[in-house]
């Protein structure tokens, strides 16, 4: 009797399990390849040749990421913020996202969520455009998940999140490029991994265009194959782009670390760790101009909290500009992860 009752409930949880599994393949976001997205309050801002043009790129890590915590899944324990605490910190994420408004032209951030369990739901994306409402805005969806059911203690749930550009210049159009790699997560892991793909907005320049291509490359690739895969198929992208005698810009939340970061010392305290592989600047971008700050870190580990000096931090942020556009300087805005588990990385360039 008791063998047949274990049986029983045996079967009906695989057979649960198998259904949940299927209702997820059946909601997950499948998006096209190639796809337009919508710029919402558009703005008659335009770009002229001899600009000069500030970018900020940021991980806002959807205001769940701030000093104190870490994460289960980068070897920590804890799963998300307490209520209060996450809006403690998104308003002082936007805080400083205000105070960056007079010295940058175009934001870019990743991270953002917009209906998800994690950031109790908040629009962030709402959020922030109505702090910068003299910026359009444009907003690429890259992970959607109704429910993710891990730890099972304590399941992350829903995920809807993305990278969104805000601009004072009026884009000729926004598109979303999905990855198109062979090299993917097994399923059923891809089921709850992230959509990664890359946002490229288009201004015009008199007779040329600036390209500004955001793109967030996969975090737990541990064997780096699908992160390699990504990096060559924007690297292609973008090169397409500029052998038309374009100007492009590449913001890069990398999950590598650039050329030669082991001869570059970190300071300012922080504790430097060439944990993530380089890009070989020989095999992809050969020539372009890559930039960031040398002395400060721009992304932590999430293994532990972050106490200075104590902890490991990295560069995985940083822009990778076409050889025709002239970088007058950037800059990494260290804040020893106060808000998030990545600091904003500051860009400033001029265009002929």
């Amino acid at each position: 009797m008791i063998k047949r009752l274990f049986y029983s409930f045996l079967f009906i949880a695989i057979l649960v399990g198998i259904s949940f599994l299927f209702w997820i393949q059946s909601q997950r976001y499948s998006p096209s390849s190639v796809s337009r997205v919508e710029v919402k309050k558009p703005v008659d801002g335009s770009i002229n040749s001899g600009a000069s043009i500030g970018i900020l790129l940021w991980n806002i890590s959807y205001g769940g990421m701030p000093a104190g915590m870490d994460f289960f899944y980068s070897g920590g324990t804890k799963i998300a913020l307490e209520e209060s605490a996450y809006h403690k910190n998104i308003k002082g994420i936007l805080s400083e996202i205000f105070n960056f408004k007079d010295s940058t032209d175009i934001f870019l951030f990743h991270k953002v969520d917009t209906a998800s369990k994690r950031s109790y739901h908040t629009n962030q994306y709402h959020e922030i455009q109505k702090l910068l409402p003299e910026y359009e805005s444009s907003f690429c969806l890259n992970f959607a998940n109704p429910f993710i059911p891990v730890p099972l203690d304590k399941p992350i749930g829903s995920v809807y999140s993305g990278m969104l550009t805000l601009s004072k210049f009026h884009a000729d159009s926004t598109k979303r490029i999905a990855f198109s790699t062979k090299q993917k997560y097994y399923w059923p892991k891809r089921l709850f991994t992230a959509q990664k793909c890359m946002s490229i907005t288009e201004y015009p320049i008199n007779n040329k265009k600036l390209f500004i291509v955001n793109v967030h490359l996969d975090s737990y690739d541990f064997r780096g194959e699908i992160r390699l895969a990504q990096l060559k198929q924007v690297e292609r992208t973008a090169d397409s782009l500029y052998k038309l005698g374009n100007y492009v810009v590449v913001a890069g939340g990398w999950n590598m670390n650039p050329p030669n970061f082991k001869k570059y010392r970190i300071k300012y305290g922080y504790k430097g760790s060439p944990s993530f592989p380089e890009i070989d600047d020989s095999l992809y971008f050969k020539n372009w101009q890559f930039e960031y700050n040398r002395k400060i870190p721009t992304s932590r580990s999430l293994k532990d909290a972050y106490r200075h000096g104590a902890i490991n931090t990295f560069i995985k942020d940083f822009f990778i500009c076409s050889p025709n556009t002239i970088v007058l300087f950037s800059e990494t805005i260290g804040q020893e992860f106060v808000w998030s588990d990545h600091h904003p990385v500051y860009l400033r360039i001029n265009l002929y």
